[in-house]
């Protein structure tokens, strides 16, 4: 009877001449081989997700926004999610935009790609307000097309917070 990874390793002069015996030992050496792979897996990937998910915890306001903007450009819809605090608002010409749907994506990409954006690209950012765990950052930014052409350039007051631990936004006002 084989006694898992102690069998795996066995002498060349103890090995059967028929092979049966060294392929069951090989099969299991096989299988810790994976379990051991698997484990490491395991142990990493909490680790790395971690890290991705407090990516911006240590970062300024005005550092969080620079990252919203590349996770932004970048379309990762994840990251963009991570980057609000449900429920937000958006306060566009006086209009109250409210969204409490954390399940449903923030950013309509295939809509902005309709109006001609590839790309974003911040002009200013100026941090008004700061405490430990509230700021207020106003942003000037930049839309451009394909041809980096510049279609729309707008400023957007945005109030953070960091309730969960890392910065998030609650609100933006359009200029």
């Amino acid at each position: 009877m084989l006694n898992g990874a102690r069998d795996v390793l066995v002498k060349a002069s103890e090995i059967p001449s028929d092979g049966a015996s060294f392929r069951i030992t090989k099969s299991l050496y096989d299988q810790n081989e994976n379990n051991i792979y698997m484990k490491i897996i395991l142990f990493a990937l909490p680790l790395f997700i971690c890290e991705n998910l407090f990516a911006q915890s240590n970062l300024s306001p005005e550092e969080f926004m620079k990252h919203y903007v590349k996770v932004f450009n970048a379309e990762n819809v994840i990251e963009v999610q991570k980057c609000f605090h449900f429920p937000y608002s958006v306060i566009d010409n006086g209009q109250i935009i409210y969204n409490d749907k954390e399940n449903e994506p923030v950013i309509d990409y295939d809509k902005l790609k309709k109006a001609g954006w590839a790309y974003s690209k911040i002009n200013d950012i100026k941090v008004i307000f700061e405490t430990i765990n509230t700021a207020v950052v106003v942003m000037d930014f930049s839309r451009f097309d394909k041809n980096d052409k510049q279609y729309l350039r707008t400023t957007i007051a945005y109030s953070l917070s960091k309730e969960k631990g890392y910065w998030q936004i609650i609100s933006g006002t359009k200029k």
